[in-house]
């Protein structure tokens, strides 16, 4: 189910690069028997450890932390939901001018609005995606529409 939904190998989210499907590698919750197991679609490597994007077997998607394999942050109830997000967060990205400081106040109230709008576009996709004000997708559409 996660292959069909992939983007092109190397695609950027922040710093999360998505893997090619034959790279693709999975794991099990807290490497222990009895936990969930998960498939890895992106990571963000550093020398000592890192993050990376996981698909639960139920399906729900989460940022992993690759020490523990353990859940960090809630992204969304589905990877096919998580990757229309990300295609709508995108577009938004790439169609939403941004200012220089001189001109800001002129599109400020423009880019909160296009926040708005985005925020919107999630909450039909997939509400549970927002739902915490610390989940993965509220910080980075926050910081869309504070232009950033």
């Amino acid at each position: 189910m996660v292959r069909e939904f992939l983007p092109a190998p190397g695609t950027m989210l922040g710093e999360f690069t998505f893997l090619s499907p034959d790279a693709l590698w999975g794991g099990t919750l807290d490497k222990k028997p009895d936990g969930l197991s998960f498939a890895v679609v992106a990571e963000d490597r550093w020398p000592d450890g890192g993050m990376f994007l996981m698909v639960l077997e139920n399906g729900r998607v989460y940022v992993g932390d690759l020490d523990g394999y353990c859940l960090v942050v809630y992204c969304a109830a589905s990877f096919p939901q998580f990757m229309m997000i990300m295609k709508s967060y995108q577009e938004a990205v790439e169609t939403t001018p941004y200012q220089e400081k001189s001109d800001w106040e002129k599109f400020e109230k423009y880019r909160e609005n296009a926040e708005q709008v985005l925020r919107q576009v999630v909450m039909d996709i997939d509400p549970t995606a927002l739902a915490d004000l610390d989940g993965f997708w509220s910080p980075i559409i926050e910081e869309f529409g504070a232009g950033m």
